[in-house]
């Protein structure tokens, strides 16, 4: 992922729930409601259609 300023770090949140983003290699992931969004030519994609279900999803699921 390119990196993003940390001016935008900061205020960027989960369109779903609020929760803070963490950058990952190649999106931006929400713990709070699990899901993961792309980050293509160093700009976040932050709409639920282009959202995926990061690992912790099924785990949270089945507890």
């Amino acid at each position: 992922m390119s990196e993003l300023a940390p001016e935008l770090l900061a205020i960027l949140r989960c369109p779903r729930c609020l929760g803070i983003l963490e950058p990952e290699p190649d999106g931006m992931r929400c713990d709070a409601c699990h899901l993961r969004y792309p980050v293509r030519d160093g700009i976040p994609l932050l709409l639920l259609s282009d959202a995926t279900a990061t690992q912790d999803a099924g785990d949270a699921a089945g507890a």
